[in-house]
């Protein structure tokens, strides 16, 4: 029935196109009347394809109204490109630099940087985020420095990455492969501990997010003991925080979140132009600026990032 309708079409246009020519003929007959119809034919094709060019130009116009999302990456993509990365960053650092790279706890040689990566990202124990992975990459390149694979950790866009699901009492290479809800201590997945229990410095690793692996129970947070020397690593302990003005200890203290130990008592990150004696005292983003003395004050810390070679 469809084709019977279309073929009817085609042979009344075909009429109408003839009896249009038989009317210009009679207006103009020194004008053949072939001619003619070619050129009707040729001015109706334009038209034909300029519908047919119509909906790219309005896909173009949809998307010169945002920027387009960042395609997800892979995790070969992702490994290749942190390595990259790492590598642009300390192409001009000496040999001994560039095998002794801070790795939280550790120093690890750039050279150990691709396999670090895919350890993580292809274990049985995590899942992938391809999207996350594209937005951490984005940060790292923009963040610049002596940024590397091993110092991801240090981005936010970096969190998550990787999420875990392996179970409780199940062990663990890595931070990033315990569940969200539990933790990793002595290399085994674990609940939340109790007060006075050990727990890990960075519970997120290099990829995951800390904030889906608390360390402690309600009410504690995780604060250094006792520093890592002559080979021993240091002590991390689940304690109770203290309030503003409670005794503490500059460095090994257990003042509250938002809060540092200064002078022997804990006080509230200092803002812009507070008093300071090192950066542990300012807000976030902030940095101690000490001209002379022990004492400064807390300042903007400015864009631009320590390289190698200047």
């Amino acid at each position: 029935m469809l084709l019977s309708l279309a073929f009817g079409a085609c042979d009344q246009a075909k009429k109408t196109d003839k009896s249009d020519d038989t009317e210009s003929a009679d207006d103009d007959q020194e004008k053949p009347k072939k001619k003619k119809k070619k050129k009707a034919t040729a001015s109706a094709e334009p038209t034909a394809s300029a519908t047919a060019s119509a909906p790219p130009t309005a896909s173009a116009t949809a998307s010169a109204g945002g920027e387009p999302a960042t395609a997800p990456l892979s995790k070969e993509d992702f490994c290749a490109q942190a390595v990259e990365i790492g590598e642009k960053n300390m192409e001009r650092c000496p040999a001994s630099e560039k095998a002794n790279v801070p790795s939280q706890t550790v120093v690890k040689d750039l050279k150990t940087a691709k396999k670090e990566c895919s350890m993580r990202v292809d274990s049985p124990k995590v899942e992938f985020h391809g999207d996350v992975a594209a937005r951490c990459i984005a940060a790292a390149k923009k963040r610049g420095g002596k940024t590397t694979f091993f110092s991801l950790h240090e981005i936010p866009a970096c969190r998550g990455v990787l999420t875990g699901n392996a179970p409780e009492g199940s062990p663990a290479l890595f931070p990033e492969e315990c569940a969200t809800g539990l933790t990793r201590v002595k290399n085994r997945c674990v609940k939340p501990a109790a007060k006075n229990a050990r727990c890990e410095q960075y519970p997120g690793g290099h990829l995951g997010d800390p904030d889906d692996h608390p360390r402690c129970d309600k009410g504690l947070d995780c604060f250094m003991t006792k520093y890592s020397a002559d080979g021993n690593e240091a002590e991390l302990l689940c304690l109770e925080p203290q309030p503003i003005d409670a005794r503490c200890k500059l460095d090994l203290h257990q003042c509250a979140a938002g809060s540092s130990c200064y002078q022997g008592k804990c006080r509230e990150l200092a803002d812009a132009g507070g008093q300071c004696m090192n950066d542990s005292h300012c807000r976030e983003g902030m940095a101690c600026e000490i001209r002379g003395g022990a004492f400064g004050t807390c300042a903007k810390k400015p864009p631009a990032r320590e390289t190698c070679g200047d």
